[in-house]
């Protein structure tokens, strides 16, 4: 019983920790689309640095 518990407890950390990540990415690009297409669309390469 307590093994279900543990490999439970991993799989929530892991199944969480994937989610936060996936949600950090999506608000990156979304604010970064953003930018660009308020800059217009010939200045997304200035936020990569070239």
């Amino acid at each position: 019983m307590m093994v279900l518990l543990a490999l439970s407890a991993v799989a929530l950390a892991l199944i969480s920790s994937a989610f936060a990540l996936a949600a950090t990415v999506e608000v990156y690009f979304t604010h970064r689309i953003a930018r660009a297409s308020r800059s217009g669309a010939s200045h997304f390469h200035d936020a990569t640095g070239g």
